[in-house]
């Protein structure tokens, strides 16, 4: 279990790095150099470590080989933000030179809320495409030479100037869960009643609506956390979407929504760890949990996931790993959806079938 002294700093730097809180030097007086590797390496798992580099290198007491691993590594993740920028500016000008609309999901749209954007790690760009999704896959591949995949089940797949692309014909996956038919329909509806735009390096690219993103965020968040894990990085982009567009979410239709289909226990929880760790303010539609034991289990899940078993070989090693993590996760898709646990598994077993290189491979 990690410590409460190593998490308890990891928040306070985090609490400086996204709010421009005070740097708590106190807190790592008594550091040993084995504790700030220790410290660096749950920074890098939590996918944070370039988020906190300014307030981690400030800090008087830190080594110095530390301090420069600590900014080498950040270094990588800005050159690696900045070539993922390249990659969207020449996809969107590839795009609107054929006339295709680009709706941006995630990614730079979440980094651009940051105080440095270039230090958000990401390592994808998310992309909809309206219903013209179809013609740019085909134009990416017949033009960009380009092998475009068709097998996840929501989204396809392409790799472009060594940056992944998910370019999504649905939000949420509506095969894996029943109820994401109906969450499927809400978010086309916000759609539907219009789109931002915006101007990214000369190029023009539609954003969703401040309501659009909470609950699309929430259900990316939840649903990862639910059949994977999560980590710090989500609950930073949670709550930093908050801090800068919060305001302007219809909280009444998010709420709703989030209670109608089952995610309203995992929401109101990390509602919880937003206040008590991140210092966030309460969001009066958005009480959070009184469920104190369910959101210390979460808040410990992200930080040191319950289920820790890797399996990165594509064998028939795979498939009963898969069913052991769900059933190891069986408590966290009671928090995160309304669907039975029989119907999501027979779902997941329907789509593995349909598409059986999904089961062995990492797809």
């Amino acid at each position: 279990m990690i410590s409460e002294t190593l998490s308890g700093a990891l928040f306070s730097l985090l609490r400086t790095a996204l709010f421009e809180s005070p740097i708590e030097v106190a807190r790592f007086a008594k550091f040993s150099a084995e504790q700030w590797e220790q410290f660096f390496q749950l920074a890098k798992r939590q996918q944070v470590a370039s988020i906190v580099v300014e307030a981690a290198v400030a800090i008087p007491n830190i080594p110095r080989p530390l301090k420069l691993q600590w900014l080498a590594h950040s270094q990588q993740v800005e050159e690696r933000s900045q070539q993922s920028y390249r990659t969207l500016a020449e996809l969107l000008h590839f795009f609107n030179s054929h006339q295709i609309p680009t709706l941006l999901l995630k990614g730079p749209a979440l980094s651009s809320l940051y105080p440095k954007p270039l230090q958000r790690p990401f390592t994808d760009l998310d992309i909809y495409q309206y219903d013209r999704w179809q013609e740019a896959d085909r134009l990416v591949g017949e033009l960009l030479r380009v092998d475009v995949s068709s097998e996840s089940q929501h989204h396809t797949v392409y790799n472009y100037n060594h940056t992944m692309v998910e370019n999504h014909y649905e939000f949420v996956g509506t095969r894996s869960f029943r109820s994401n038919k109906g969450y499927e329909a809400l978010l086309h509806q916000l759609i539907g009643e219009g789109v931002g735009h915006a101007n990214f390096h000369g190029e023009v690219l539609d954003l969703a609506s401040p309501t659009f993103d909470a609950l699309f965020l929430m259900r990316h968040m939840s649903t990862h956390f639910a059949s994977e894990r999560i980590t710090l990085r989500h609950l930073c982009d949670w709550a930093i979407f908050l801090r800068r567009r919060g305001d302007k979410v219809q909280w009444g239709r998010a709420v709703e929504a989030f209670r109608t289909y089952g995610i309203m226990p995992f929401a109101a929880a990390v509602q919880g760890i937003l206040e008590d760790d991140f210092g966030m303010p309460p969001i009066s539609e958005l009480p959070k949990t009184a469920d104190d034991a369910l959101q210390q289990r979460i808040r410990e899940d992200i930080l040191e996931p319950e289920f820790a078993e890797q399996h990165e070989d594509e064998d028939l090693g795979r498939l009963p790993w898969k069913l052991r993590r769900f059933k190891a996760n069986r408590w966290k898709y009671r928090i995160t959806t309304s669907d039975p646990l029989p119907s999501i598994l027979f779902r997941s077993i329907f789509l593995h079938l349909k598409k059986p290189k999904t089961i062995l491979h990492k797809v």
